[in-house]
């Protein structure tokens, strides 16, 4: 495992952002009574490697996220190509819920969900890795970044 520095962070943040331009997709895994528990997200990617998705205030995420931050992401890959290329985040997630990162993340379909940006149950969790593993075509071996 190696500490990048400014080369490999550019050459890093443009494979996770190429891997989630896909459709974005992603597991997001927390804990829960110290097990386990993932769901699915739609990631955005940051130019520092932050990861975010939005959700509801009052979703399970949210309490387990608050309750301990420590989580883990995996995204990209397909079931029909084993050759794509997919990530492992290790990480430390946090809830914002500041109207200018509301507005940032804001979607149109969200509005099936909430009354609009200033709704009070529209967040955004912020996921700021510390290990970001890269799996990519022709190797059986990820290529494991330290961040910070």
């Amino acid at each position: 495992m190696t500490t990048i520095g400014t080369a490999e962070h550019t050459e890093l943040r443009e494979k996770v952002k190429a891997i989630l331009a896909t459709d974005g997709l992603a597991s997001f895994a927390t804990l829960k009574d110290a097990k386990p528990w993932v769901r699915y997200v739609m990631l955005h990617a940051d130019d520092d490697l932050s990861l975010y998705f939005t959700t509801s205030r009052k979703s399970r995420k949210v309490g387990q996220i608050e309750a301990n931050p420590s989580c883990h992401i995996t995204a990209g890959g397909s079931a029909t190509d084993f050759t794509r290329p997919y990530i492992q985040v290790e990480g430390r997630a946090e809830v914002l819920d500041d109207l200018a990162t509301k507005k940032r993340f804001w979607v149109d379909y969200l509005a099936n969900m909430f009354s609009g940006v200033e709704d009070p149950n529209y967040v955004v969790v912020r996921v700021k890795p510390s290990i970001i593993e890269v799996m990519g075509a022709g190797s059986m071996e990820p290529v494991v970044h330290k961040l910070g």
